[in-house]
């Protein structure tokens, strides 16, 4: 589930990349299996867009990126990280 969580943050990192900075999170769906996430955008998703996402996705994950882990109520990080938490 923690190789989920941390995907969802990649793809909607590539999503803002390849978008915009418009694109937000609308809505994410982690368990053991599998991850979905929502995004806002204007329009649907094109397969030209769709692979780009795909691409810089695994340029993230293929930079091998320390990942810090930990724990922090909730209030706490939507005070340090406000919106952009979600």
């Amino acid at each position: 589930m923690r190789a989920h969580h941390t995907g969802t943050h990649i793809v909607f990192a590539a999503c803002r990349k390849v978008l915009g900075p418009h694109v937000w999170q609308n809505g994410a769906k982690k368990t053991v299996e599998n991850a979905h996430l929502d995004i806002t955008h204007f329009k649907s998703l094109t397969e030209e867009e769709e692979k780009r996402i795909e691409a810089e996705a695994n340029r993230i994950v293929n930079e091998c990126h320390e990942i810090e882990k930990s724990f922090m109520d909730k209030a706490e990080a939507e005070k340090k990280f406000g919106f952009h938490l979600y």
